[in-house]
């Protein structure tokens, strides 16, 4: 090998650069000296039994600092040994999860003796002195007959192990420490030889590099008071090449600016003479464009009067059909009610009505009745149940959906029964005139009315007529002719329900 720099060797074989330092980071050990956190072990001190790093190493207390007592340590060797020894670990913590399975076992399994005797000698090993002493004691295995089968049992175990492939795999890791230490060996033998050669070279480069350098002043003199002389001709020439540049600038410049000059006054005559035309155009065409915006705007006038008028009979429809309300699916008690016209009334409504919602058509879900009945202020509902009679309530206030249940007062609030012809006002408990919960379609007063989810398939519905509206002469709250009165039963189904949004 040749030096090419400080601590930089070239190998003759192959061509290639190598750097001592970044050979020494390659062989880093992932141990990190006792004493120097920062520093990664490289030796083993023979004396001391201790792994230095390179500080503790030049100022280990042993006798001997050399080769004989600090030995180097190689991540190569290192990492090749814990491999080789790793399956003996493996193959000894097999064997005492083994014993350690029997032990666990031991109630509950059945052994033989010469089983056990073989099983408490193979434990012996991985005892402490104490605690063999203590088996000593147990088993007397200081007794001729038990020793005798002691030995039995070692001689048994003995050829196991000989005939065994980790007995194999031991005499190979012996033969494989072997070949390592005798390549540590030739390894050490290498790198002082190349510590001889790089020593060598280095000085051989040092004294080539001096060579140099002075070859090197000298050719800058040289090359120095050459280029001066040439930077004094070449600053002449520069400047009369300069001078000559310039008047040539200048004579083009000239030249140009004359032809600017006339192709600006072309340009100006044909900007002048197409403005002049584009006038003309736009003239034109602007008092064609207000004949036809006239003509448009006469046309537009036409179309909205037309359609003011067809609005105005729409509108004139509507309120006739507002006025004249479509026949109730609970007949004629209902129609009587919604007919503005008949004086004879059970109750008279403060305006028109019109239909939000009908169960039989949107559905007997309490979900239903909210999406078309929350917050259309005054209502009138038409209940029909199974046993024919038609009741229900008037409210001035919007229904609603909260999270809870909430009670209302409402002192324009009433239930009636038309079948009866039976009109009921509050009386008592007025704080809770209007029941809003999201759970029922539509609750009046502490238990009145109370219309349940799926009121057409269940009898969960209830009439309690009494808790907040009066209840007919002839009876009294909580009775059961008051709890019959509005509905025919106090649970009930329902087979027809209209809600009406009242006008004010």
């Amino acid at each position: 090998m040749s030096m090419k720099a400080i601590n930089t060797y070239i190998c003759k074989g192959c061509n290639l650069f190598y750097n001592l330092d970044n050979l020494d980071k390659l062989n880093t050990i992932n141990i990190i000296c006792d004493n120097h956190p920062e520093k990664m072990i490289k030796t083993y001190c023979k004396t001391n039994k201790q792994l230095l790093c390179k500080i503790c190493s030049a100022n280990c207390s042993c006798s001997n600092q050399g080769e004989m007592n600090h030995q180097s340590i190689f991540r190569k060797t290192l990492e090749d040994y814990i491999q080789l020894i790793i399956p003996s670990l493996q193959n000894e913590l097999e064997m005492i999860q083994v014993l350690l399975k029997n032990l666990q076992q031991y109630q509950d399994k059945i052994f033989g003796a010469t089983q056990f005797i073989k099983m408490m000698t193979q434990m012996r090993k991985y005892l402490s002195s104490e605690q063999s002493l203590e088996m000593n004691k147990l088993f007397n295995f200081e007794n001729n007959q038990i020793q005798f089968q002691h030995s039995e049992l070692q001689k048994h175990e003995t050829i196991q192990i000989l005939n065994s492939k980790q007995n194999q795999e031991d005499i190979k890791i012996i033969e494989l420490e072997k070949q390592v230490a005798d390549l540590q060996n030739q390894l050490k033998e290498a790198q002082d030889q190349l510590l001889i050669q790089a020593k060598t070279y280095q000085d051989k480069f040092d004294s080539i590099s001096k060579r140099n350098k002075d070859k090197f002043d000298t050719l800058t003199l040289d090359y120095k008071t050459n280029l001066d002389s040439l930077s004094n001709d070449n600053q002449v020439k520069l400047d009369a090449q300069s001078k000559q540049h310039q008047a040539m600038l200048n004579i083009q410049l000239q030249e140009n600016q004359a032809k600017l000059n006339d192709q600006q006054v072309e340009f100006q005559l044909q900007l002048e003479n197409t403005q002049k035309e584009s006038h003309e155009k736009l003239a034109l065409l602007t008092k064609e464009n207000e004949m036809k915006l006239e003509s448009m705007q006469k046309q537009i006038q036409a179309l909205l009067y037309s359609q003011t008028q067809e609005t105005q009979k729409l509108k004139n429809h509507a309120k006739q059909l507002e006025e004249q309300p479509q026949p109730s699916a609970l007949g004629s008690l209902v129609d009587n009610i919604l007919n503005r016209n008949n004086l004879s009334r059970l109750f008279q409504l403060t305006g028109p009505t019109i239909l939000l919602y009908r169960a039989t058509r949107d559905g007997f879900k309490a979900q239903d009745f909210h999406s078309s009945c929350d917050n259309k202020g005054p209502t009138i509902s038409f209940i029909k149940s199974q046993h024919n009679q038609i009741f229900g309530g008037y409210t001035s206030l919007s229904w609603m959906s909260p999270n809870s249940v909430a009670f209302h007062k409402d002192n324009d609030s009433f239930l009636f029964n038309l079948t009866k012809n039976t009109m009921h006002k509050q009386y008592q408990k007025i704080d809770y005139g209007i029941k809003h919960d999201k759970n029922y379609l539509m609750a009046f007063g502490y238990g009145d009315i109370m219309i349940s989810y799926d009121c057409d398939i269940n009898s969960q519905s209830v009439c309690d007529l009494g808790g907040t509206y009066m209840p007919p002469k002839d009876a009294t709250y909580l009775q059961l002719s008051a709890r019959n009165h509005l509905s025919g039963s106090y649970n009930y189904k329902v087979t027809e329900i209209e809600v009406y949004q009242v006008l004010v």
